[in-house]
């Protein structure tokens, strides 16, 4: 799908146009471009140049029609000049299946809504025309852009097995969407009170590692603060303000911390200042 804005009427109070262009759409035999806004989200429009092809006319007699009879026509409501008024001309209007030279020689690329087609078709007033007009608007225009199907050209078998692929994404990303929930919901459950006391038991086996490993001789107090300093260490790395506040997301990265823990400088000053008595 193409999307992209044209320049606004400033002068005339007219907001930023905006167009979509959403496939084509076989109509009489041609494949016409299907395009949504300009004149307002979600209405269908028609190019000129469309019209000139369905009504088997060239497009400068539309044209033409249309400059003739340009007080019939109002500006924004039932056309808009996208050649005199796109603020990026060529990649804009090659989305809508104009060629280079086509925008280089055109005067006027006119754009219609339901509106300004049935004026022209006034205008025409012809029994083929009015035919034409007729089956435009029940085919084209009537065929709102909610009910518009990208699989329409395709057989009915293939745009079978297109809905029931597509209807299986859905239902795996709502698989997903479930367990994502159900993880979340066990990952932020409280530890048990075996895996509670089980932190507890490897925060007291590895302080006295710690003193072992290093053969230090302290006292209570400054073991105290050796086991301080590993929970402040734990509390750090979780962003929680009390071993209470544990979750099941935490145990494993806890448990991996508390094996290779050793304290920190800061921590053995203050050690060892106790031992000073200061």
């Amino acid at each position: 799908m193409n999307k992209f804005n044209i320049k606004p009427f400033h002068s005339k109070g007219y907001e930023n146009v905006n167009l979509e262009v959403k496939g084509t759409q076989e109509f009489l035999g041609k494949q016409i471009p299907v395009i949504y806004g300009g004149f307002g989200k979600g209405q269908k429009v028609v190019l000129a140049k469309t019209i000139a092809e369905i009504h088997q006319v060239e497009v400068k007699y539309i044209n033409k029609l249309i400059n003739n009879n340009r007080t019939r026509f109002k500006e924004g409501i039932d056309v808009i000049d996208i050649k005199n008024c796109s603020s990026s001309e060529e990649p804009q209007l090659n989305q809508l299946g104009f060629t280079q030279m086509q925008i280089a020689k055109a005067n006027n690329i006119y754009l219609l809504s339901e509106r300004g087609y049935a004026k022209l078709i006034k205008i025409m007033d012809s029994d083929l025309a009015w035919e034409i007009h007729e089956q435009l608007v029940d085919e084209y225009f009537s065929m709102r852009e909610e009910r518009f199907n990208p699989y329409a050209n395709l057989s009915p078998e293939l745009q079978s097995i297109i809905m029931l692929d597509q209807k299986q994404q859905m239902l795996e990303q709502q698989v997903q969407t479930v367990q994502q929930k159900v993880n979340e919901i066990e990952e932020n459950a409280k530890l048990d009170p075996a895996e509670y006391s089980l932190v507890s038991k490897r925060v007291s086996s590895r302080v006295y590692e710690v003193q072992k490993e290093r053969q230090m001789n302290l006292n209570k107090k400054q073991i105290g603060e050796l086991f301080r300093a590993l929970n402040r260490d734990i509390l750090e790395i979780t962003g929680v303000k009390t071993r209470t506040q544990l979750r099941q997301k935490h145990l494993d990265m806890v448990l991996d911390f508390i094996n290779d823990w050793y304290p920190s400088r800061a921590a053995m000053f203050n050690i060892n200042q106790m031992s000073l008595g200061i």
